[in-house]
């Protein structure tokens, strides 16, 4: 070996030997800065069953109350109210402020009649009373309905006769001599389904009595020259029972378009008072 090898290998070991070694020296610990804490941290949510139940009935009687009125902020509370009238008749008023431009179903003593409300959710009209001791009964859309008794007493002296049609293009009923006794002829409903048709007559305090012939008279079109006509009677006569059937009558037929039908003899003659 060289001298200049021998020298530079001697060099090298006197400088390892006297460098420390790394891995003999400890790990220094870091230093961070201190962080203030903060303010506005998130507070951690608090389990479902700690919520405050009353709070939350208060909110769910809150969103009941708004569903419980209409548009206009009006309550939905729904009355029907009966006021007696002359002639063993009673005022009919429905109230129904969240039933507004709906069609309704009356039904009195058996028979029923359609009407639509008005733009407010009222309906006003006079209705014959057909059963003394029974009710007024208003039936809605959702099949919920609301009924009052009658709030007079039979006092008599009345003969009525009511027929209820089932088809749109009912049928009519008059007087045979087509007189001016066709005021004492009431239709209820509107014509949007079922209708009604009420013929009274008061009985006279002399008792003096005639017998007034009853028709059944309907205009032949394209729309019902080929149905037949449904209907129900009940017939209250003065101190009689209540006489109550099915009435149907033939199609004329498509032959006999434009012109008028008329059926006499099927309504039961009543005795009514002369004047």
């Amino acid at each position: 070996m060289s001298s200049y090898i021998k020298t530079v290998f001697a060099v090298c070991i006197g400088i390892c030997a006297s460098a420390p070694l790394l891995a003999s020296e400890p790990n220094e610990t870091p230093i961070f800065p201190s962080i203030p804490p903060n303010q506005n941290a998130f507070q951690a949510i608090p389990d479902a069953r700690s919520f405050d139940l009353e709070a939350s009935d208060q909110v769910g009687t809150i969103l009941q109350n708004q569903n419980a009125r209409n548009a206009f902020g009006i309550a939905c509370s729904e009355n029907l109210t009966l006021t007696p009238r002359p002639d063993q008749t009673v005022l009919v008023s429905l109230d129904l402020p969240c039933r507004r431009s709906e069609q309704i179903k009356i039904s009195h003593a058996g028979l029923a009649f359609d009407l639509r409300t008005d733009d407010t959710g009222s309906a006003v009209f006079e209705m014959p009373i057909l059963d003394f001791s029974g009710a007024i009964e208003s039936k809605f859309r959702d099949g919920s309905a609301i009924s009052r008794s009658i709030p007079s007493d039979d006092a008599g002296g009345i003969n009525r006769v009511a027929v209820e049609w089932f088809d749109g293009e009912m049928a009519r009923v008059s007087f045979s001599d087509g007189s001016a006794k066709d005021r004492n002829i009431i239709r209820l409903g509107d014509g949007t389904g079922h209708v009604i048709d009420v013929v009274t007559k008061p009985q006279s305090a002399r008792r003096f009595t005639a017998v007034d012939r009853l028709v059944i008279a309907s205009q032949i079109t394209e729309g019902n020259c080929l149905e037949n006509r449904y209907g129900k009677v009940r017939r209250v006569l003065h101190n009689q029972p209540a006489v109550e059937y099915a009435l149907s009558i033939a199609a004329p037929g498509c032959s006999r378009i434009g012109t008028s039908m008329v059926l006499k003899n099927v309504l039961q003659d009543l005795i009514l008072a002369e004047d």
